[in-house]
């Protein structure tokens, strides 16, 4: 029988999001698999151009577990990150949104283990249930699914606090008072050490998953770049631009009291909470054994289009 050179399929969900995207990119780049991109829309923009750079684009939601087996047939791979925003954006509540994304997230893996595929990687975060941080646990309870799913080679990648949450729309860090003062708004101690990455380069620790499925079954692996406090973050962006950011100053006890609590969108406040009780944590030893040198906060800044236009550097 004659050798065959077709390459393995890697199906990415979603794959214009923020992380399918760069796992895409990355995966292309590496070219040792084929690149089947699931999303809700094919005739999107960012489908086409993905179409165009050579991904079989198919449609397929995470809520239609037949639109997934269809999607997932001769596949070998998954990479597979669900977005808690998206149903959230949609007007559900915290246990509602928890119930759609877990069922999402089961979805998923039945849907991969029935269509014979032999590497599973979910994007997951940590089990915080004191205080219930419930777009944690949404992917912490998806974790057992994987891990029970009799799918040959499964690996769970932790995420850590994205960058671009310094501009991003609905999140937003960055802000100006009614004077033209810079400030960031984060909700918490602004001493208090958060781990951070670059969201657009998760696909750099998900390729060597894929590519050695031996040395990463059924292992957890942190995605994180650096550790450093919203005082921190502040300085490294006048740093950079020249620009002075403020920080809103706030003790621990203050953090604490329920009417600051109810001051913030309560999902944010239970996420800083996670450092704030010093329940976050990621092996930055781990992380850059996979990517040795990933993108820091100075040089996410140096081309990050919202902050700078925002700070008026590129205007």
């Amino acid at each position: 029988m004659a050798e065959t050179s077709e390459k393995k399929i890697i199906a990415v969900l979603t794959a214009t999001g923020t992380q399918g995207a760069s796992v895409v990119r990355e995966l292309l780049k590496d070219g040792k698999f084929a690149v089947r991109g699931l999303t809700r829309n094919p005739q999107s923009e960012k489908s086409k151009d993905l179409t165009q750079q050579g991904v079989e684009m198919v449609k397929a939601d995470a809520g239609d577990i037949e639109s997934l087996a269809a999607a997932f047939e001769n596949v070998y791979g998954v990479y597979a990150n669900t977005v808690w925003g998206i149903l959230a954006a949609e007007g559900f509540d915290q246990k509602k949104t928890e119930v759609i994304e877990v069922q999402h997230g089961k979805n998923l893996v039945d849907a991969a283990k029935k269509a014979g595929v032999q590497h599973f990687v979910w994007s997951t975060l940590d089990g915080i249930s004191d205080p219930y941080v419930y777009h944690f646990m949404t992917k912490h309870q998806i974790n057992s699914f994987v891990a029970q799913s009799g799918i040959p080679n499964w690996t769970l990648l932790y995420t850590s606090c994205y960058y671009s949450n310094l501009c991003m729309p609905g999140i937003e860090f960055l802000k100006k008072d009614k004077d033209g003062h810079f400030f960031l708004d984060i909700p918490m101690p602004p001493d208090t050490p958060v781990d951070w990455f670059d969201a657009t380069e998760v696909g750099k620790w998900v390729v060597p998953i894929f590519a050695d499925p031996a040395k990463y079954n059924e292992q957890r692996v942190d995605a994180v770049s650096e550790l450093f406090s919203p005082r921190e973050k502040a300085k490294i962006i006048e740093k950079v631009t020249g620009v002075p950011v403020a920080v809103k100053e706030i003790t621990t006890e203050e953090f604490f009291e329920p009417s600051f609590r109810a001051s913030v969108f309560d999902e944010m406040w239970l996420n800083s909470a996670c450092w704030v009780t010093g329940q976050f944590k990621r092996d930055h030893k781990q992380s850059k054994s996979i990517v040795p040198s990933p993108v820091t906060f100075e040089e996410f800044l140096k081309t990050d289009k919202l902050s700078r236009q925002f700070l008026g550097l590129d205007v």
